[in-house]
């Protein structure tokens, strides 16, 4: 493994060579040697990866380069005279953009020799890292819009929400500051979604701020649909902050679901013997259908899918089966 391989060679305990040596020894374990030498005599020239850039390996994502700070080794090398950040970059295998933020350096930095700078190379940590979070989404946004009030103006409107007329412009494709009405929807500005905090296994949850039964849905991996029905809304409107919510079907639906399928099941074997319809009588019970057409009261509630026994109304029509 390669812990054993780490543990009986010091100069790995970063997880990567000795970027300072040309040459060194590597120990590996005695049982292994026998298939170590087969291996590269079938292979004299063994392909050497790290001849290209790890930015190839890795991504050039603001996230990789996170992780490179903070599970990579650290690497120091003092600045050459006729040395340019294109011509280090290229020849650490990084990028202009990381060499600049690792060195805290911008366009008007100026690169006076021997000074010292830095660079992240990955060790296993970070790969195992990049391979973890490497399923995680992107941040989503969420548009926040208003109801533009009657008199409102583009520049009142801004500095309300902290924003500039130029960036509500271009959120809401504007081409001039005064194309705006009373009663138009407007984006004020876009926040992120506020997913993260929300546990995925509660069947409950407790309504964030700012949030829709739409985006629930998508994270809870639901429908709309489904949310109104088991929380007994009509309208999505009626979502409100901090209510209890359930993602899940409660105990309850699932038990009517359960007999409802039980029901129909029980219902189509029913329809396929002979049967008639009749209806019902004033003073006509269950019991008393049942007891005439040598049924039972169960059967009926099932053939007729009646939410009760004593659910009958005058005139209702009944499907019964023949006597035998």
């Amino acid at each position: 493994s390669f812990t054993a391989l780490r543990d009986k060679n010091p100069a790995l305990f970063l997880g990567v060579p000795p970027m300072t040596q040309t040459s060194y020894s590597f120990y590996v374990p005695q049982n292994n040697r026998q298939e170590l030498m087969a291996s590269l005599k079938q292979n004299p020239n063994p392909s050497k990866k790290w001849g290209h850039s790890y930015n190839a390996l890795l991504g050039s994502s603001n996230r990789v380069t996170r992780v490179l700070e903070k599970f990579g080794a650290p690497i120091y090398f003092r600045v050459k005279t006729g040395d340019n950040l294109w011509d280090l970059a290229r020849k650490h295998k990084t990028s202009i953009r990381r060499l600049a933020r690792w060195n805290r350096l911008n366009s008007k930095s100026v690169l006076r020799v021997n000074r010292r700078l830095k660079i992240y190379v990955p060790t296993w940590r970070v790969f195992r890292e990049v391979a973890r979070n490497s399923s995680y989404s992107s941040t989503r946004l969420i548009a926040l819009r208003i109801r533009v009030p009657k008199g409102g103006a583009l520049s009142v409107i801004a500095e309300k929400y902290r924003t500039s007329v130029r960036k509500l412009m271009r959120w809401n494709k504007l081409s001039s500051p005064h194309a705006i009405r009373a009663g138009q929807r407007l984006v004020v500005g876009y926040r992120k979604a506020s997913n993260s905090n929300l546990p995925r296994e509660a069947s409950v949850i407790r309504v964030p701020r700012n949030t829709t039964l739409s985006h629930l849905a998508i994270r809870y991996k639901t429908s709309a649909r489904k949310l109104m029905t088991w929380n007994g809304l009509t309208n999505s409107r009626q979502l409100r902050t901090g209510m209890r919510l359930y993602v899940k079907a409660p105990e309850k639906i699932k038990r009517k679901q359960q007999k409802r399928i039980v029901a129909k099941k029980n219902s189509r074997r029913l329809i396929k013997v002979r049967h008639k319809i009749i209806r019902v009588r004033n003073g006509d019970t269950l019991w008393g259908i049942a007891r005439i057409y040598r049924t039972t009261v169960k059967a009926l509630v099932a053939l007729n899918e009646l939410k009760s026994e004593s659910h009958l109304r005058l005139n209702q029509k009944l499907i019964v089966p023949y006597p035998s």
